[in-house]
């Protein structure tokens, strides 16, 4: 059984799956999951620093720092690592942190 957190099921499960509203704060398995998934993400971010150096994911890893979206607005979004709800239209209404906040650093 593969629980998912959210509304849907993942497509291409190769067994049973089950999705769960709040799921990480309803099973321990899907907590730790998403702390894994968010690390492996920042680590992924932080490495894409050399190939996109004007936008600093080295510092912020994505986050809506105020540097992220001071880039996004200048050289707008890289495709492949930029979601559309980040978008500079969209940015309004996402959380902004400080990049302290955003693990910088991290190991």
């Amino acid at each position: 059984l593969a629980l998912a957190d959210g509304r849907d099921v993942p497509p291409g499960l190769t067994c049973e799956g089950r999705a769960l509203i709040k799921g990480d704060q309803r099973s321990q398995s899907i907590a730790a999951a998403s702390i894994v998934a968010k690390v492996m993400r920042d680590r992924m971010m932080c490495g894409c620093g050399g190939h996109h150096e004007h936008y600093g994911f080295e510092v912020h890893m994505g986050y809506a720092t105020v540097r992220h979206r001071t880039a996004i607005e200048a050289h707008g979004p890289v495709a492949r690592l930029h979601r559309a709800s980040f978008a500079p239209f969209r940015l309004g209404g996402a959380e902004v942190v400080e990049e302290e906040e955003s693990f910088a650093g991290l190991e």
